[in-house]
């Protein structure tokens, strides 16, 4: 991510004059988001993405006896699994299902939570 306007490379409290080009760090790709005026957004922005693509590397889909408690956003903590332990993980989906075959169930579908 790299700031794009009339923002200065020292950050948000210091104004100066257009930049002619973006320039961020590193090589390859570069995002310019035209709503990132600073350099101190355009990092934050750029953290955040990282992170995101952090805790979606992790994922999950799993069912269990009806749990009628959670709700997406929870954290719950995956463990005993024959491939091992998940960890802590952020539910992204949770739907509750009565039928009279299976009774109630709950389906749940999570990511990491670092």
């Amino acid at each position: 991510m790299a700031a794009y306007g009339a923002a200065s490379e020292a950050g948000a409290e210091k104004w100066h004059w257009l930049l002619r080009s973006p320039a961020g760090a590193g090589s390859g790709a570069l995002g310019v988001v035209a709503a990132l005026r600073t350099k101190d957004t355009a990092e934050s922005m750029a953290k955040a993405r990282e992170s995101r693509a952090a805790r979606s590397a992790v994922g999950a889909r799993f069912r269990v006896v009806g749990a009628p408690g959670l709700r997406p956003g929870d954290l719950v903590e995956v463990t005993d699994l024959p491939s091992g332990d998940l960890g802590v993980l952020r539910l992204l989906a949770v739907e509750h299902t009565l039928d009279g075959a299976r009774g109630f169930v709950t389906s749940l579908t999570a990511e990491g939570a670092e």
